[in-house]
């Protein structure tokens, strides 16, 4: 466990070790049809505030009206650069406008579902899809990877990056994977039910690829902090309600590592450090079988940057690209 490595070596500079253990990520996104609401990723003119699907919605009411071009447009998972591929004509894509706010769990119940129609459609049936795999313990294989790292701190810090890197768990060498057989689920869970909601949703797309819908989710950036007055909070940001395993403890195997997660790991020699993280550009990939309604891949990936400072007079800023991957489902 990080923790315990982190006690067992030099007190400062393991400690920031540990702290940057937390530090992951960034997102590439996927093919999308335009299901979308209102404009993807929409702001309010007025603050630069993004606009969940709820409040674009009302937007719509007002007026607003749904993108209904019927053509796919598909996004290679390269860093932040797109491609205009053209899709099967039978994509079936359509726009239609949402009537309702999206609750945990709304979406259809049955196993295969008609397409979404909307954005509040397609984050129901995700939100459900999610929910049956859980109930159903299902197997299969998991692995969460960071890359594109940078890293800003002291001379000390920088001269021992590959350890900083270890315990971030940066690079092909220090990924975190698990397999995990049907039914046979231990005390950690990691992938765990959907809470997403309308409001932390700025674009939701299904598409018809082959066999399988492609749902694609944009969400809201989030943040997080942690220190002596705030040590624990619990994840709650829309990231955190994706499915993906987060906690606000020390472990491993959390796939966010928040600020909390963070402090905790270093609380017992730096109880007056103070730990803030953000993430940004945020995205959820997921491949549904259309006739069963069964995962059949699940990608989440975002960027995400850690700030530790007051930790014995050094500070040091760490970003990075997180991907989380779920495959080989097994019902």
């Amino acid at each position: 466990m990080v923790k315990k490595t982190f006690v067992a070596a030099i007190a400062v500079i393991i400690c920031v070790f540990l702290v940057t253990n937390t530090i992951s990520s960034s997102i590439t996104k996927y093919a999308d049809a335009k299901i979308e609401i209102a404009g993807n990723a929409a702001t309010d003119s007025g603050s630069g505030e993004e606009l969940g699907l709820d409040q674009q919605a009302g937007l719509m009411e007002g007026g607003s009206s749904l993108d209904s071009d019927t053509s796919a447009d598909a996004q290679t998972p390269s860093d932040d650069t797109s491609a205009d591929a053209s899709t099967d004509s039978n994509a079936g894509d359509t726009a239609a406008k949402p009537d309702d706010s999206a609750k945990p769990g709304d979406a259809a119940q049955n196993s295969g579902s008609a397409q979404p129609k909307d954005g509040i459609e397609t984050l129901n049936y995700y939100n459900s899809v999610i929910d049956k795999a859980v109930k159903a313990k299902v197997g299969y294989d998991k692995e969460r990877m960071t890359d594109n790292e940078k890293m800003d701190g002291s001379v000390a810090l920088q001269a021992m990056k590959s350890l900083v890197y270890k315990f971030m768990g940066i690079g092909a060498e220090n990924k975190y994977s698990e397999k995990v057989e049907k039914g046979k689920w231990g005390d950690v869970a990691f992938i765990t039910s959907s809470k997403l909601a309308a409001s932390d949703v700025t674009s939701a797309t299904c598409k018809v690829s082959g066999d399988n819908y492609v749902i694609t989710l944009t969400l809201k950036d989030g943040k997080s902090s942690a220190g002596k007055s705030n040590p624990t909070t619990a994840p709650t940001t829309a990231l955190d309600k994706t499915g993906i395993c987060v906690g606000s403890e020390d472990k491993g195997y959390f796939d966010h590592k928040t600020a909390s997660v963070i402090y905790d790991a270093i609380a017992g020699t730096y109880a007056g450090a103070e730990i803030n993280e953000k993430y940004s550009k945020a995205t959820v990939v997921a491949t549904v079988n259309a006739k069963t309604g069964n995962l059949v891949s699940l990608v989440v990936e975002w960027n995400q940057e850690v700030t530790l400072s007051k930790l014995a007079g050094m500070s040091a800023t760490a970003s990075g690209v997180s991907h989380v991957t779920y495959k080989n489902f097994k019902y």
